[in-house]
């Protein structure tokens, strides 16, 4: 309990449910940072309120019986993400888990036409997956997302990251330049890995966890239409979506990530041949986890069209998602998860001594909190309870990043120095955190 008085105003931070008291005679009302009142009572001599409404400067009001004002304070009040629960058990968790995220520093940076851009990581994927656990915890869940609206291609295409041009900048402008695959911006470079089909539905993901977790209605209406371009590049694009399917589509690789096996279908290019895609030579497959990504990025732009305002286009992409998951659930779902690759040639037959209709790859998991149904996502948590009883020796948990693993094609994935520096049939047996720290390390 805090008592409130002139001596203990502006000096003072307040957080949302703290417990005021105020010494006050006549009627007391507190209005928040937006100048709504949501407090009115009165006094006779002191009254207890609890802090809430919006954050900022909230103003305390006494008017005696003739509705003159007798008395005005002012007190500031901010939020920061806490647990405080009895015996500290919870907070001890929550206290770590926030070092854990701080430790290397918790953001960098990225400087373009004289402005500075923070970010937890340059990458659009890794950034998104940063945010869901620093959104609450740190202001600069909007840093990538700024800088790639201000870089967008004029088409809508999301670049997958943005480095300082000293960080290998000279061969992603070899490799990719000459493919429209990258650019300079500044000091920097951007580049997307052709073969990636996410980068556009991560950055839509990104923009609306940004608005959700800060409510800054303005900033997210300054995003909408390059959010909307980015969405309609995927299904206009001929190296992102399949007409034959009328779903997205990329070169094969293991679920999300960003490298082809090295087979008879691989396209020859001078660099970067496991990431290069040629639009008419690719043999280009149908994955899941991209789709459902999509569509839940459709569902989260037509909320924001509808807060805006936008009913029509709220409707337009609503109504695309609903279409995605429908032709998906046809193509793809097995009745206990999705199925992780569909060819777009039919007469495309791929040797990786695996059944492939078998294997269950992460983005299943992922699809838990992409608008499954609930039977989909029952079916899915079952097929890796049966997983858990049927482990292999050794096995660190039934959580594969793809399983059961493949045996051959992608193990010269990453060449270095003409030699294998990868080997997938080991990391397949390793959580998906592990393999994609592996994957970040070469």
């Amino acid at each position: 309990m805090y008592i409130l008085n002139k001596n203990k105003c502006l000096n003072e931070t307040f957080s949302p449910l703290d417990e005021i008291k105020i010494i006050a005679e006549g009627t007391v009302s507190v209005s928040d940072g937006n100048g709504n009142e949501y407090f009115s009572d009165y006094a006779d001599g002191e009254i207890d309120f609890i802090v809430g409404g919006a954050l900022g400067v909230h103003t305390v009001c006494i008017t005696d019986d003739a509705g003159n004002v007798t008395d005005k304070l002012e007190f500031n009040v901010d939020a920061k993400s806490e647990v405080n629960d009895k015996g500290g058990k919870y907070k001890k968790l929550f206290d770590m888990l926030e070092y854990t995220m701080n430790i290397y520093g918790g953001v960098g940076s990225i400087t373009y036409k004289g402005k500075e851009y923070k970010n937890f990581v340059v990458w659009i994927l890794d950034h998104l997956h940063t945010a869901k656990g620093f959104k609450y915890l740190s202001p600069h869940a909007d840093g990538l997302v700024n800088i790639l609206k201000e870089i967008q291609r004029d088409d809508g295409m999301i670049w997958s990251f943005i480095y300082d041009l000293k960080n290998n900048g000279d061969y992603y402008l070899s490799a990719y330049r000459p493919y429209g695959y990258a650019e300079i911006f500044g000091d920097s470079v951007a580049a997307r890995q052709p073969v990636e089909n996410h980068c556009e539905y991560n950055y839509v993901d990104c923009v609306y966890l940004v608005w959700q977790s800060g409510g800054d209605d303005k900033w997210m209406r300054g995003m909408l239409e390059s959010c909307k371009k980015a969405l309609d590049y995927s299904v206009t694009d001929k190296v992102r979506w399949s007409e034959k399917y009328k779903l997205l589509k990329r070169g094969y690789t293991i679920d999300s990530w960003d490298f082809q096996p090295h087979d008879e279908y691989l396209v020859e290019f001078p660099l970067g041949q496991g990431q290069m895609i040629d639009p008419d030579k690719t043999k280009f497959t149908i994955f899941y986890g991209d789709n459902t990504g999509y569509a839940q990025s459709c569902d989260e732009l037509a909320e924001m069209f509808a807060h805006a305002g936008y009913s029509e286009e709220s409707e337009k992409y609503y109504k695309r998602a609903k279409d995605i998951r429908e032709r998906l659930d046809a193509l793809a779902w097995n009745g206990k998860f999705y199925r992780h690759r569909i060819e777009e040639d039919s007469e495309v037959t791929r040797d990786f001594g695996v059944d492939e209709a078998s294997q269950i790859s992460f983005s299943n998991c992922y699809t838990l909190n992409r608008g499954c149904t609930q039977e989909q996502a029952k079916a899915i948590i079952e097929t890796y309870l049966e997983i858990k009883e049927n482990l292999p020796n050794g096995s660190p948990g039934e959580f594969y990043a793809i399983y059961p693993p493949f045996e051959r094609g992608f193990d010269e994935a990453g060449i270095k120095n003409n030699k294998p520096i990868y080997k997938i049939g080991i990391a397949c047996y390793k959580t998906v955190c592990m393999v994609k720290t592996v994957l970040h390390e070469i």
